[in-house]
């Protein structure tokens, strides 16, 4: 399996694990030395790191979700993503994440436009478009990916100002909850 994802042009439109044999090199989940993946992973702010420090290839989808991560040095060996029905990899809800180029990843395969999907991370990486650009370039993607906040590489420099607008709103939103709750509190005491 591993082999087929090297070429380029190979489409793989389903992994059947049933009867594969587990060793120290192929695993259902993170774990130290393991090099591939079968199944989908999460990382979070309770995930140990270090253990994807060794993975190579995930079959299955990645998600990153609400960490502290500021780039992607624990998948220093990642190379090979391959879901199916969803988004290969996911990087969601991580606001302190500033650099977002992966070490040594080669290719992403699904079969949805969402191969590499960024929502809701650090605004800076919506607010420059440089930031999408460079993902695409160094994976090879082509027109519509990756996707960060539900845009397009294109879409972002097009709409460029009201995704501005659209970060004002919401910090605005915030802002006045937060004043909010501030003069109810003090209205009680």
């Amino acid at each position: 399996m591993y082999n087929f994802l090297d070429i380029p042009t190979t489409v793989v439109d389903g992994i059947f694990a049933k009867g594969f044999c587990k060793n120290e090199t192929i695993c259902t989940s993170p774990s130290k030395n393991c090099t591939w993946i079968l199944g989908n992973i999460t990382v979070t702010t309770d995930s140990d790191l270090e253990n994807m420090k060794s993975v190579e290839a995930v079959f299955g989808g990645i998600t990153i979700s609400g960490t502290n991560i500021t780039d992607f040095s624990f998948l220093e060996n990642l190379k090979y993503a391959a879901s199916f029905r969803r988004s290969a990899i996911l990087i969601e809800n991580n606001q302190k994440l500033t650099n977002v180029t992966f070490p040594k990843l080669k290719r992403v395969n699904l079969d949805s436009s969402y191969a590499l999907d960024f929502e809701n991370n650090n605004p800076i990486l919506t607010l420059n478009s440089s930031y999408c650009f460079g993902v695409r370039k160094s994976l090879g993607f082509e027109f519509y990916l990756p996707i960060f906040d539900n845009w397009t590489c294109e879409g972002l420099d097009i709409n460029h100002d009201y995704i501005v607008q659209n970060q004002k709103k919401k910090s605005g939103y915030q802002t006045s909850i937060g004043a909010f709750f501030i003069i109810l509190i003090m209205f009680f005491v």
